[in-house]
């Protein structure tokens, strides 16, 4: 996708006023001096290409815009966790099963991405490299993620059962898979989910231990 469908994904999902769109690419345009999503190729006189992983990964960075986190941090979360967002987001986005006729019946999964942002991390002295903050997204389903919330006897090293976002994991992909078709007509949503599959096959490949 180009810059321009990007752009028009996320201005759809989050309700960007026309006249605002300037300030919206902005933002993106901020995220990709950043160096993020890692593989758009984008610099001088080279357009922005985002392959299906890339743009994905930036739909979940403005969520976290919208909670009102700085890009950097926002980066470094989404860079640190991808490994454990994506198949999350592969679920959410497959259909369970088809029934007689056609008609596909979509997981019935409560999944949410439970984020400890951990704004103030620099300020510990820590390093970034410590394992309890890089894994500062947990995937939970709906149980786990009252547990979480509401046990505050769990001891965590990192954050706060007090304080995490919360993000609608099913919710999220099937809508954005929605807005992408109606923005890119020729995507089909098998073949997102067949991109973002075979985007974690890489990554398995690369890292075999994982």
């Amino acid at each position: 996708m180009s810059l321009g469908q990007v752009e028009a994904t996320l201005a759809i999902i989050h309700d960007i006023a026309s006249d605002r769109r300037s300030a919206l690419q902005a933002r993106i345009k901020n995220f990709l001096k950043l160096g993020f999503p890692a593989d758009v190729a984008a610099g001088r006189g080279k357009a922005a290409a985002f392959d299906t992983e890339s743009v994905m990964q930036m739909i979940f960075a403005f969520e976290l815009v919208q909670c009102g986190l700085p890009p950097s941090t926002i980066v470094s979360i989404i860079s640190a966790n991808w490994r454990n967002m994506l198949p999350a987001i592969i679920f959410a986005g497959t259909p369970s099963q088809h029934r007689t006729g056609g008609d596909e019946r979509w997981p019935d999964q409560k999944l949410f991405f439970c984020i400890a942002p951990e704004a103030l991390h620099e300020l510990t002295g820590k390093s970034d490299d410590v394992a309890v903050y890089r894994g500062s997204v947990e995937v939970l389903h709906l149980t786990e993620l009252q547990g979480r919330l509401y046990d505050s006897s769990e001891e965590r090293p990192v954050g706060s059962f007090a304080r995490s976002i919360v993000l609608n994991v099913p919710f999220k992909v099937l809508s954005a898979m929605l807005i992408l078709k109606g923005v890119k007509h020729d995507m089909a949503y098998a073949s997102i989910i067949d991109d973002l599959n075979n985007a974690l096959q890489r990554y398995y490949d690369q890292h075999p231990q994982t």
